[in-house]
């Protein structure tokens, strides 16, 4: 009586060096008070007070060392990477039965095989290290002691005592896991319990030989509880956290981590995300990057490896889309497998505009996240937006509807030609940077809008090639090719159908072969918008190539399929002839009759036919180009 009286005293005169939170888990561990944190784990509360031991008051401190060091349990086995600690009675004893007859209770046995698996996954197959020894070896037995938990599914115990030998701050460790997992307040019961509380705990204990940062908890409790989904796929224990991240997005930050908060874990969701694009390592490498500098910091460097080829603001960009493509709105081809399951983002009222001809809000977001804003009234409407900060460089946004998503631009830059059939449109905007209070989007009604890189004009022989390619297409109705020569007038020589609404890149070309040799020609690119307004895009001059001997030109394409061009160079006036045989010396097809052809270049188009107009077999075939005087030839390959 006179203990306990003592430990409650010390409770109350606990100073604010530690939290509310901190004070009830060491009354827990005390055995005083029952337990009020984070139900998933409560590893956290441990590191914290171990990190700050040194500046803890004295009454505190003295309250510490009523806690034991290690459990006390009655039995033990030792297998091959742990030793199991257990009560067969009393307060912590586990289930009794032993159907087995080994003398061993089964919810032990059943451990001793969960263990082991996790071990073989998290350290054989994933290459992490094993938890580390005091001398900073990895652990090759590794200790667990089952306890009657209290609303708790497990925790690590880290020493608080550095390894010398490893860089930074490490600690040697073990778990504590509940005795039989079957209270109500456990969302998954028995052994499912404990299976994914053993493949949470272990990663732990890892992660304790990483180099401790408490600012960078929020990423072991994401790391762990991802970790259970590795191994025990369909258990789906996380699914029941994921409410309190959807709940917070766009109020927490993404390293968020304080009090009794469930937000790490829903935040999982990131990992899920990342070992989905870029492989399970992924994660790994990132914690391998994470004992030589902060978890931020480590995403980044790791996303910027070649392999990766990303950014982290891109990435989180990315997180963005993924988490609000969940629920009804879930894509599983495209995001989350199991988006389907998950609770889905809701758009606060007060991030809700309504778009006339413009539009123009401000708003404030927390560094390492990303909010939502939905816009209505922009069916059938072409937009262009604009994301503005005073303070912040490194952060942008993204435009979508359910059906397309557009690529991320960085403040300052116009996103422009977004177009949907919907009537509504999400802007998520991502800030990576420590400023975020300053944010002005604008967006407006954008007509008649294309973008190209530029119109390029190639002489060959014969023909000039032109090509460009187009980046955007609002209500672009055609192209117009017009063609000049010097004190000329345009005139139009061909058009091509432009794109209602296009935000991917487009590729065009068309072979101008209806030219004279060695004369400069000036081509111009116009479009027509649906509203029969016309544009002029670029223009572009060449000086078409004059004929400098007698030659049959290679076929293009080759091989070919259904069409290919041959050019034929004449130096001189003179009588020529083209046919087209095949392998046994057969005519097949007469592209050119004899006749006489002055100095040019010649364009001629094989449709794989013969002369009665029938489609011939897949093969070789060869050109024969003849004059009085000179022959040539050239193998040509058909392909169906």
């Amino acid at each position: 009586m006179k203990l306990i009286l003592f430990i409650c005293i010390m409770i109350f005169i606990v100073t604010t060096v530690v939290g509310q939170d901190l004070k009830n888990y060491l009354s827990y561990r005390a055995g005083v008070e029952d337990y009020k944190g984070d139900i998933k784990c409560a590893t956290k509360y441990d590191l914290q007070i171990k990190l700050q031991s040194q500046n803890l008051d004295k009454n505190l401190q003295n309250l510490l060392k009523l806690i034991p060091v290690k459990p006390v349990r009655s039995d033990s086995l030792r297998t091959t990477h742990f030793t199991l600690h257990w009560d067969e009675t009393g307060t912590h004893a586990v289930p009794p039965e032993d159907i087995s007859g080994n003398g061993i209770p089964d919810y032990i046995d059943s451990a001793a095989v969960i263990l082991e698996h996790v071990w073989d996954v998290e350290i054989n197959q994933m290459n992490y290290p094993p938890p580390p020894q005091q001398n900073g070896q990895p652990v090759s037995n590794y200790h667990v002691y089952f306890t009657d938990l209290y609303r708790l599914y497990g925790h690590t115990i880290g020493s608080g005592i550095d390894i010398q030998s490893l860089p930074g701050v490490n600690w040697t460790s073990y778990i504590e896991l509940d005795n039989d997992y079957e209270e109500s307040y456990y969302y998954s019961k028995g052994l499912n319990g404990l299976r994914i509380t053993a493949a949470h705990e272990f990663h732990h204990a890892i992660e304790y030989g990483y180099n401790i940062r408490y600012d960078d908890y929020f990423f072991y409790e994401m790391t762990a509880t991802w970790m259970e989904d590795v191994l025990y796929t369909d258990i789906n224990d996380y699914y029941n956290y994921l409410s309190a991240l959807f709940n917070e997005i766009g109020l927490r930050s993404f390293d968020y981590y304080t009090r009794y908060t469930l937000y790490p874990y829903g935040n999982c969701l990131y990992n899920h995300m990342a070992a989905e694009q870029y492989g399970n390592e992924f994660i790994k490498e990132v914690w391998d990057e994470i004992r030589s500098r902060p978890v931020i910091e480590a995403l980044s460097s790791t996303l910027m490896n070649s392999k990766y080829n990303d950014t982290w603001i891109n990435s989180l960009s990315d997180y963005g889309i993924w988490i609000y493509f969940t629920g009804n709105r879930a894509k599983p081809a495209n995001y989350f497998p199991e988006g389907e399951l998950y609770p889905q983002v809701n758009i606060k009222s007060n991030n809700t505009y309504h778009f006339a001809d413009s539009l123009s809000f401000s708003s404030s977001l927390l560094s390492n996240s990303f909010n939502y804003f939905k816009v209505f009234g922009i069916k059938d409407k072409a937009l262009q937006s604009i994301v503005y900060s005073d303070n912040v460089a490194n952060a942008g946004h993204n435009l979508f509807s359910s059906e397309i998503v557009s690529d991320f631009l960085f403040v300052g830059d116009t996103l422009n030609g977004f177009i949907t059939g919907e009537d509504s449109i999400i802007i998520l905007i991502t800030n990576p940077e420590d400023l975020g209070d300053s944010f002005r989007t604008n967006m407006r009604i954008v007509q008649n809008f294309v973008q190209i890189d530029s119109l390029f004009v190639q002489a060959k022989e014969g023909r000039n090639i032109l090509s460009w390619s187009s980046f955007y297409e609002i209500l672009n109705k055609q192209w117009i090719i017009s063609r000049k020569r010097q004190n000329e007038n345009y005139h139009i020589i061909h058009t091509i159908a432009g794109k209602e609404y296009s935000t991917k890149e487009l590729h065009y070309n068309y072979i101008d072969s209806e030219i004279e040799e060695g004369i400069d020609y000036e081509y111009k690119l116009d479009v027509v918008f649906l509203n029969d307004s016309v544009k002029t895009i670029d223009s572009t001059n060449v000086s078409s190539l004059a004929p400098t001997k007698f030659a049959l030109l290679q076929n293009n394409p080759n091989p070919f399929n259904n069409e290919t061009s041959i050019v034929v160079e004449i130096l001189d006036n003179t009588e020529i002839e083209l046919i087209i045989y095949n392998t046994l010396g057969q005519k097949v097809k007469t592209l050119q009759k004899k006749q006489n052809k002055p100095m040019g270049f010649y364009l001629y188009k094989w449709m794989g036919d013969n002369d009665s107009g029938e489609k011939v077999a897949s093969g070789v075939y060869f050109a024969l180009l003849s004059s009085k005087s000179k022959i040539q030839n050239m193998k040509i390959v058909l392909i169906k």
